[in-house]
């Protein structure tokens, strides 16, 4: 008598197949049954980030603040400017200090206004994909409606407007860290009261522990309001010298950018590097101060390149609207 191999090897072929496959089917659906959201959210990768080992030398970022408001003439005179550079050398990414939006009556992330002010604006080839790394302004904030229409245009944009909180944190490579914070929320209170709220403190706390936990040799702060600034609309903040600065020195922070008021300003206080760049759009007045460094004489719009010569050595380029350089201002770890 014959056996089952032996009268029908193609059957017992077959279901050995079948076998495999519904075993190999059910181990599939039991892992992706398991995995929670936590694990897939923790395997997306960021868009904004370099996806690969990056070196100081290959960093060039653009920096520019208060650009979201007119005149759009202006604007789009400085975006010129962007775009002839980046077609130079492509920017690692655009950095803005705030004041991304002025109008209260954006409501949400599909307002025609982040296409007329920004996506057309900085609409050049050369500027294409590059991705742009936003703090707030206190126009920002002006109402509730305007910073969450930011936050979900973020989500919505991913690799062109990066903005996944008030305050984070950006790494690129193993030497350069940038923290980008919230002036708002962070001087809720009247700058004169001297009082520090739960916001404050909760920031504060925040970046005291964010510092203390990187090891990049180069930490930068990107913030809206000025540090010291000779402008005429803002100009210092006795505040942030008192609560901000102490946490600067602690851990070592090289430089703080920032915008507020609409001048091009370098100045140096304790050993640290202070930028105003919000000459995106309008310009403002700007007095010299004992720690000025330069200052744009003739209120030049503009905005500023950020570039490392080697890794314990950082240029920053003052631009004016028209791709002159207006200064350099070398710094050191």
């Amino acid at each position: 008598m014959q056996s089952l191999r032996e009268r029908n090897p193609r059957v017992i072929a077959c279901v050995f197949l079948i076998c495999v496959l519904f075993g190999f089917s059910r181990i599939t659906m039991k892992q992706t049954n398991n995995q929670s959201p936590e694990v897939r959210t923790q395997d997306v990768v960021d868009p904004t980030q370099p996806q690969t080992p990056v070196r100081h030398k290959d960093l060039f970022f653009f920096i520019i603040g208060d650009w979201g408001t007119g005149p759009l003439e202006k604007a789009r005179e400085v975006a010129a400017a962007l775009a002839t550079m980046a077609a130079q050398r492509r920017p690692t990414a655009v950095i803005s200090t705030g004041d991304n939006i002025y109008d209260p009556t954006v409501k949400n992330a599909t307002d025609v206004q982040f296409l007329t002010h920004f996506e057309q604006i900085y609409g050049a080839e050369s500027l294409a994909g590059v991705p742009w790394l936003l703090s707030l302004g206190n126009h920002d904030h002006e109402t509730p409606q305007i910073l969450q229409a930011q936050l979900d245009y973020g989500k919505a944009h991913p690799h062109r407007w990066s903005l996944p909180a008030p305050y984070y944190r950006r790494r690129y490579g193993e030497q350069v860290e940038f923290f980008v914070l919230d002036s708002y929320e962070l001087m809720l209170n009247p700058p004169e009261s001297g009082a520090i709220d739960e916001m404050s403190k909760a920031q504060l706390q925040w970046l005291d522990g964010a510092l203390q936990s990187s090891t990049a040799p180069w930490k930068l702060i990107i913030a809206h309001r000025p540090v010291y600034s000779g402008g005429h609309a803002h100009g210092n903040s006795l505040w942030l010298q008192q609560n901000l600065v102490p946490l600067m020195k602690k851990w070592k922070v090289q430089a703080h950018f920032c915008g507020d008021d609409h001048s091009l300003q370098v100045l140096r206080a304790d050993g640290i590097a202070y930028f105003v760049s919000g000459a995106g759009a309008k310009r403002s007045k700007s007095d010299t101060l004992p720690e000025t460094v330069f200052r744009g004489r003739g209120k030049p719009n503009g905005f500023m390149t950020v570039r490392w010569n080697s890794e314990v050595t950082m240029t920053v380029d003052v631009i004016s609207s028209e791709g002159a350089l207006l200064h350099s201002e070398i710094v050191n770890i």
